[in-house]
């Protein structure tokens, strides 16, 4: 598995007692917290602290937390964001995330809704214990799915497979009787007949969402490094 560091949480909100508990939630994840109570020392903790996930208060003292993630996006940032909000009207939810978030949380919150809506993205990152990274393209054992950069690939389990059995060894070339032995140690059985069929559309679906990175022909079948 590839060894991955902790991701980081920016969490802004003005009230002192919300951040304290979500820094708390956060950090017994195992992650980095850091916290702001308003929109510029969002900004300026956004420079400092270069955030893996910025959870942000729509209601912010200074400017609306839409504002500032609007900011931030025309200025190239990419950073998730989850707002936290008192409105749940389809105009709020709307709004929020035209301004650049990528999902929202509905005050009052349980610390456990909050964290259940961030480990998703913690996996996209490629910052879970069960990730692996290949370039962008990253793989999870846990829920046995893959993405490239933020595009989710649509793999069967025989797909994911045959990749995660290339994500073991990148640059290496492997012939298809290697790889479907490598998947059958796994626990799945993928058809010999059907493997090349398997492998040129996971092959599509991988390259097809940036550069080529799954290379095969009749000589075998390689996953590029960086």
């Amino acid at each position: 598995m590839t060894e991955t560091r902790s991701p980081r949480i920016l969490i802004v909100d003005e009230e002192e007692p919300i951040t304290h508990l979500l820094s708390i939630a956060v950090e017994l994840e195992g992650w980095q917290a850091r916290s702001a109570a308003d929109g510029a020392s969002a900004i300026t903790e956004v420079a400092r602290f270069e955030p893996d996930i910025i959870l942000i208060d729509v209601g912010l003292p200074d400017v609306p937390g839409t504002e500032v993630v609007a900011f931030l996006r025309e200025r190239g940032m990419t950073t998730p964001v989850v707002f936290l909000t008192g409105r749940s009207s389809l105009e709020d939810r709307l709004a929020a995330f035209a301004s650049g978030g990528d999902d929202f949380v509905t005050k009052p919150f349980g610390l456990e809704e909050v964290i259940d809506r961030l480990h998703p993205i913690v996996r996209r990152l490629g910052l879970a214990p069960t990730s692996r990274t290949v370039a962008d393209l990253v793989l999870d054992d846990e829920a046995g799915v893959a993405w490239r950069g933020d595009q989710f690939l649509p793999l069967t389990p025989m797909e994911y497979e045959m990749l995660h059995a290339l994500a073991e060894r990148p640059g290496a070339r492997l012939t298809v009787g290697e790889l479907v032995r490598a998947t059958a140690v796994r626990g799945i059985r993928v058809p010999r007949d059907f493997a090349d069929r398997i492998l040129q559309r996971m092959k599509d679906l991988v390259n097809g969402a940036g550069r080529a990175l799954v290379h095969g022909d009749d000589g075998g079948w390689m996953l590029a490094t960086p």
